[in-house]
């Protein structure tokens, strides 16, 4: 009997937990909007109940709304079950305000770098992966001055000592499974993406420089929240194939004078570190 009871009460928590779900995040949804009328939003990962050993369970989602889309945010804001509109604001004005400023480093960086390249910026730190076709004829003392270059722009017109991580790997090296899960949930519907994915799939080294800038851009970030992408392309590929690898930090010490810091490595095809720089 106990157990015949024991299922009919799962049973009535199963039923009715989506329906309070559903109802939760209308509330959520309807309170921001009253806040912030003037944009679109909606949930691209719906509230569901999440547990964690720390803070036991509670209801968790993701909103994506048109003026992220916009800026080419790729990735959300996470919400919950309580979260007011006024509240919801303050990280809403954050991440455009990060996003905009953060899509003018990432056009300084595509002036300054031209290869085919992904940026991310988060805050004090731009992450770079700079993809080439052969990795044995990049020049790293010119990466090395055009990432100087680059920590300089932000310090002087941001006012911002930036830490600079870029990654350089061979094109013909990433296969497209990792391609794939490197796109971010909220372009995989741009037909255009699509079909310079496809064509990368039947032949990955027959994509044009402009075809790769337009697959790059669609990647994750560095920094993107928990469920979409907490894990950039580069770190993923980093840990499959690091023998197609050359990594290069950038950082610098401003007081009591400016004074630029370059460190680097690059790996063989045994996985060991033949250069540092």
């Amino acid at each position: 009997m106990k157990k015949l009871f024991c299922l009919l009460l799962l049973l009535l928590i199963s039923f009715l937990l989506p329906g309070c779900a559903s109802y939760k995040g209308y509330k959520v949804l309807s309170s921001i909007k009253k806040e912030i009328p003037n944009d679109n939003f909606y949930f691209v990962e719906r509230l569901s109940l999440r547990f964690n050993i720390f803070d036991g369970s509670s209801y968790r989602g993701i909103i994506y709304s048109d003026a992220l889309k916009k800026e080419k945010s790729t990735s959300g804001i996470t919400v919950w079950a309580n979260t007011q509109g006024v509240d919801f604001k303050k990280s809403y004005r954050h991440k455009l305000s990060s996003l905009k400023n953060g899509n003018i480093i990432k056009d300084k960086v595509k002036e300054i770098f031209q290869n085919p390249l992904n940026t991310t910026v988060s805050g004090s730190s731009i992450s770079i992966d700079i993809f080439v076709d052969d990795l044995a004829n990049v020049d790293i003392d010119e990466i090395k001055v055009k990432g100087a270059k680059l920590h300089k722009y932000v310090l002087d017109e941001s006012n911002i000592n930036s830490y600079i991580y870029i990654s350089i790997q061979n094109q013909k090296d990433i296969t497209y499974a990792v391609i794939k899960d490197s796109i971010s949930i909220f372009f995989r519907n741009d037909k255009k993406l699509k079909k310079i994915s496809n064509k990368y799939k039947k032949n990955r080294i027959s994509l044009s420089d402009d075809e790769w800038r337009y697959l790059a851009n669609s990647f994750y970030g560095s920094y993107d929240e928990e469920s979409y992408g907490d894990d950039s392309l580069n770190r993923r590929h980093y840990r499959k194939n690091r023998s197609s690898l050359v990594s290069m930090t950038i950082s610098a010490e401003t007081t009591p004078e400016y004074k630029l810091w370059i460190r680097g490595h690059q790996f063989n095809k045994n996985n060991e570190i033949v250069d540092h720089f």
